[in-house]
């Protein structure tokens, strides 16, 4: 049975049910469903058609810092190790 059958087959059986409260119940159920069916839609955000490194960068709010702030922030942590070294350590 495809799909335009079995809405046309329930839609039928819909139409033959007489009593308010079935109809009610019926309704209350689809609600339900939809609304479990599209929950997850308020934790997807649509995807972008064009995305690139400045609007990822504005979007998480990232702040560009000069040349002297980088040195200083090295200079502050006083690192003994070489760059080398230091990606070495990543890997183990």
């Amino acid at each position: 049975m495809t799909i335009a059958e079995k809405k046309i087959s329930i839609f039928n059986q819909v139409q033959q049910v007489n009593n308010v409260e079935l109809l009610e119940q019926v309704e209350r159920l689809l609600q339900k469903l939809f609304a479990e069916e599209n929950e997850h839609l308020q934790y997807v955000k649509p995807m972008r058609k064009v995305t690139n490194i400045e609007d990822i960068l504005k979007n998480q709010g990232h702040k560009k810092i000069s040349q002297s702030e980088w040195d200083e922030l090295v200079k502050e942590l006083d690192l003994q190790e070489t760059a080398e070294e230091l990606i070495a350590q990543l890997s183990a």
